[in-house]
């Protein structure tokens, strides 16, 4: 499994992913919520190579260094949102969800200037690839498509989360969730929560 490598505290609106993708809607019917085996496994396929280069990456510094100067490319040391985001779309395909990037930077920032410096860029990279997978069972879970998940799609998802959790359990940690009361927990939610738990992902 994919170890949280942030905690709940780092989400505080600060940047913003210029042109995002947009999801396709998919109309279906929230109380017909389904999920089989056979989805988290071809999800673990999906991400199985991905983890193994990202592995081997933190572990070959000249590749790093390469990688980094790729993401930096006008050479002045940090890295902004949209150098990130430009290198992700040439090398990283597999992890270009706009909302998990954006997430991923968000919680590697440590410096009040906004950018991501080189001491950070192995944190960068994990949280890349844990917030992408973690984008990506929320899409799961969500199964109308409309980046908000409700109590019904979050209780037939918990499985998905490596959760085991009464029904009662479930309502408990969805209001947790949701903060404001309304009855949907968007993405960004959703990873605060995840993070506060020091969720793994499988």
């Amino acid at each position: 499994s994919v170890q949280c490598p942030v905690d709940g505290n780092v989400y505080t609106p600060q940047v913003t992913m210029a042109n995002a993708s947009p999801t396709h809607h998919h109309p279906h019917h929230k109380g017909s919520v389904h999920h089989s085996h056979s989805v988290k496994t071809q999800l673990a396929n999906q991400f199985e190579v991905a983890e193994k280069k990202m592995q081997a990456l933190l572990k070959d510094t000249r590749q790093l260094n390469s990688i980094w100067r790729s993401m930096d490319y006008n050479g002045n040391g940090l890295v902004s949102l949209a150098e990130m985001d430009g290198c992700v779309t040439e090398s990283f395909k597999e992890l270009n969800n706009k909302p998990a990037l954006m997430r991923a930077y968000k919680a590697t920032l440590r410096n009040p200037d906004g950018y991501v410096h080189k001491t950070e860029f192995k944190v960068l990279l994990r949280n890349m690839f844990y917030f992408n997978k973690l984008y990506t069972l929320y899409e799961v879970v969500d199964t109308d498509h409309d980046r908000r998940m409700d109590l019904t799609e979050f209780r037939s998802g918990v499985s998905f989360l490596s959760l085991k959790l009464t029904p009662a359990e479930a309502f408990d940690e969805f209001n947790f969730m949701d903060a404001n009361g309304g009855g949907q927990v968007l993405f960004d939610e959703f990873c605060k929560w995840a993070a506060g738990k020091k969720l793994p992902v499988d």
